[in-house]
């Protein structure tokens, strides 16, 4: 009776996808603080919002090479390159209006 109870768990389980599909740990944490505070957080091409979103959470990006991008109409972006390498770094992005 416990071997086929063990049994139709592990199949639900390989049904739903649970078993075996984690998400990939992350490397580290980034936490942003932007001027303009409601600039838009680019990371590897996509938008995850306004800066203010990302201010008290942490953004957990797995190991390897990624591209920031703080931007936001009528201003100068950030970018850079970001090699997340354990704990949480806070990226300050300070941008400055497109000159007339």
């Amino acid at each position: 009776m416990r071997a086929r109870f063990l049994r139709t768990v592990a199949v639900a389980a390989a049904l739903c996808g649970c078993a075996g599909s984690q998400r990939p740990r992350a490397a580290g944490y980034y936490r942003f603080r932007c001027d303009p505070p409601d600039a838009r957080v680019i990371v590897d091409e996509e938008d995850l919002g306004a800066c203010t979103l990302w201010t008290a959470r942490s953004l957990g990006l797995r190991a390897g090479v990624h591209r920031i991008r703080v931007a936001r109409d009528g201003w100068l972006p950030m970018e850079s390159e970001a090699t997340p390498a354990g704990g949480v770094v806070t990226v300050t992005a300070r941008l400055r209006r497109v000159p007339d």
